[in-house]
């Protein structure tokens, strides 16, 4: 029971709170029942199944770079930019991802209107970038339409994902056209924008 919800997307809270409502159904019905190792399953073994399940499901291939394009070409509608790394050419790794429903949200937000982006610095253990694309809603929240993992933030590599955004963009929605792009004073980045 407990794996087939974890696959099914139910929160390991949930899968708890279900796993003691059955055993304590159980033994309302049969106060003498034997207890089996699984009745005593606490929410820490819980979140260690879902960590195994989150690793089964997305977790494609033992090598990570190799798991990486299994994904991408298995989600190819959330991924706008895609370049593997190749040492022998000094090529980054970069990996752009946006949902159809991040792609709305930008146009509707978006459009003559202000974006920003922020970047954070050794986010995983190959210590790459990830950036962050947002725009703002009527009540000035911030919503999230694009995400970036780079092994590089040099200004060459901002500007082949930087342009591949704005093609992508452009490609749904031809009247796109944001009117400012927000970003902290990172020299590569305000060159790529001014660039693209």
């Amino acid at each position: 029971m407990v794996l087939s919800m974890l696959y099914k997307g139910f929160t390991p809270q949930q899968v708890f709170e279900m796993h003691i409502q059955q055993v304590s159904h159980r033994f309302i019905h049969d106060p003498h029942a034997n207890l089996m190792r699984d009745d005593y399953l606490s929410l820490k073994d819980i979140f260690n199944i879902s960590q195994r399940v989150a690793i089964d499901k997305y977790q494609l291939h033992q090598d990570d770079a190799e798991s990486t394009r299994c994904w991408v070409m298995e989600n190819p509608i959330w991924v706008f930019y895609y370049q593997q790394q190749v040492n022998s050419n000094g090529s980054s790794f970069i990996l752009g991802i946006q949902s159809p429903w991040q792609r709305e949200m930008c146009y509707a937000f978006g459009n003559n209107n202000v974006l920003a982006m922020d970047s954070t610095f050794g986010t995983n253990q190959y210590k790459m970038a990830l950036y962050t694309i947002i725009v703002f809603d009527h009540h000035r929240n911030g919503v999230r339409v694009a995400w970036i993992i780079a092994s590089s933030s040099r200004r060459i590599d901002i500007v082949h994902w930087l342009k591949a955004f704005r093609n992508v963009m452009l490609d749904k929605y031809k009247s796109w056209a944001p009117n400012a792009l927000l970003v902290d004073d990172a020299t590569p980045e305000r060159d790529a924008i001014r660039y693209i």
